[in-house]
């Protein structure tokens, strides 16, 4: 008797645990701290665009998936309507990092100079190899994106001295500048740079022929925060300056002078003692005696002068 009782109550609790489960679908979970937090960040941009087209709630949680996103990035985006991809992505969007590497093909100010307009809290602004932009925007930039603390204009060549001037004088606050292959600046950017920018600490100058030592003079002694700088292929810097930056630049920690051909050991041996890492290989003379250096376990590195 015993026995039945227990079947039939485990089949009636059975029975009332299926009635009392209930389903639960994805737009039953908090948008904000599950969907917004765990899923969306996971799925590709090319999948959120196609989740828009399932269904309207599908297409109501992606828009305010977007609108929430503090960064925009579609370096990695190769639709050919990657236009129109941009303008749902920053439509309504309040974004502090806006990544556009690569946008040589579609970027325009029409698109871009609304944005820009809209997004006063702008901190990292990406515009590598942008072609089909104007400086224009960098106006733009410099009465709407004050808090700047980030600008890449990287193989931006038509970059010109009074586009990049007005950014400088407008956003104090930049920390890391990379106008890498920007042929029109020379000697008087970078020294207004040196200038204004006291907390800068990432520069890259590099492929700009008219940048010589007189600039980068300046820039060691004035830009004290400096720990990374790029000046490759700058063919009119030479051992000079780069001395007057290992005495005055102490928060130095990296110097990119690959194909400086009047840039050699003479200056370089100095601030590799001190650590700083340096993207050019030393003369095997060098390699041999700093190796014989650690061998005797010597506390500092020789100062080899060629």
């Amino acid at each position: 008797m015993s026995k039945v009782i227990t079947e039939s109550t485990v089949e009636d609790l059975d029975k009332d645990q299926d009635e009392s489960i209930e389903v639960i679908g994805l737009f039953d979970l908090p948008w904000e701290d599950i969907i917004f937090r765990y899923i969306m960040p996971c799925l590709p941009i090319s999948t959120q665009f196609k989740l828009r087209i399932v269904s309207k709630d599908c297409k109501e949680i992606s828009s305010a998936y977007l609108q929430s996103c503090k960064t925009c990035n579609i370096c990695r985006v190769l639709w050919t309507d990657t236009a129109k991809a941009f303008v749902i992505l920053t439509e309504d969007n309040s974004s502090l990092s806006l990544v556009l590497r690569n946008a040589q093909n579609w970027l325009s100010d029409g698109l871009l100079l609304p944005v820009l307009e809209h997004n006063s809290k702008l901190q990292k602004i990406d515009l590598t190899h942008c072609s089909s932009i104007s400086n224009a925007c960098l106006h733009t930039i410099s009465i709407k994106c004050s808090q700047l603390t980030s600008l890449s204009l990287r193989e931006c060549h038509w970059v010109s001295e009074a586009g990049i001037t007005v950014v400088l004088m407008n956003c104090p606050n930049l920390k890391q500048l990379d106008l890498t292959g920007c042929w029109l600046l020379n000697d008087d950017t970078v020294t207004l740079i040196a200038q204004v920018c006291k907390n800068l600490k990432f520069l890259s100058i590099a492929k700009i022929y008219g940048v010589t030592d007189f600039s980068l003079n300046v820039l060691a002694k004035t830009a004290i925060s400096l720990q990374h700088l790029n000046v490759q292929g700058c063919w009119r810097i030479t051992n000079s300056s780069i001395i007057v930056l290992g005495e005055y630049a102490k928060c130095l920690e990296a110097l990119q002078v690959r194909d400086c051909r009047d840039i050699t050991e003479a200056s370089l041996a100095r601030l590799r003692t001190r650590g700083i890492k340096i993207d050019v290989r030393p003369p095997p003379e060098a390699r041999n005696l700093n190796i014989l250096h650690n061998a005797l376990g010597l506390r500092q590195r020789l100062n080899v002068q060629i």
